[in-house]
Order: structure tokens, then sequence, then C-alpha cells
């Protein structure tokens, strides 16, 4: 049995997604943190997470992050604080966050 190609662009990275929690919850993220999210994301591989595989994070489909993202009240105040509508636009507020409080 082969596991299908994972067509990346409608995929989530590791990177990706501990960049936006350090911008929901306002501090710096580990990836075994990133890891407990996923549990309750719609479309990854169970397995993978509960045995802490890394990989797991790269198959979580962008839209069921957004989707979750939207599910969690403290991460949906946020948005809708913010007036963010898409996943880029909290991209890019999450990109500003980075640099304005964790690099000099």
């Amino acid at each position: 049995m082969t596991k299908a190609k994972i067509n990346a662009a409608k995929n989530m990275t590791s990177k990706e997604l501990e960049k936006y929690l350090v911008f929901f919850w306002g501090r710096r993220v580990r990836a075994n943190e990133a890891l407990a999210i996923l549990k309750d994301v719609e479309g990854c591989i169970k397995e993978d997470i509960e045995n802490k595989s890394r990989k797991a994070i790269y198959v979580a489909p962008v839209d069921n992050v957004w989707n979750y993202f939207h599910t969690v009240p403290s991460f949906k105040n946020r948005i809708l604080k913010r007036n963010i509508k898409s996943l880029q636009e909290l991209s890019d507020e999450a990109d500003t966050y980075l640099v304005e409080y964790f690099y000099d």
C-alpha cells in the first residue's frame, strides 16, 4: 500500500502552524504544542499525531485548520477583532506580529 503524494499547496507546514499559534498565544510555540492542536483538526492522520510524528503536521489541510481556528473562542475573537477575512490576511498579520515582538 502506498500513500498518495501530498499536494503541498493545500496542506499546512509545521512552521506555518507554529507561526499562527505564536500570533494567537503571544509566545513561542514548540512543535509538540502544534501536534496537540492537530488532534482536533479534521483530515489529520490520528496515528501520526498519537505517535508524535512530526509528519502529521504536514498533512493538515489548510481549509480544515482555518475552520478549526474559528471554533476556538480565543482564536476566533482575535480573528474578528483584527477583521481578518482569509488565511492570507492571517499570515500577513502573524508575520507582522513576529517581526514586531520576536525579532530585534
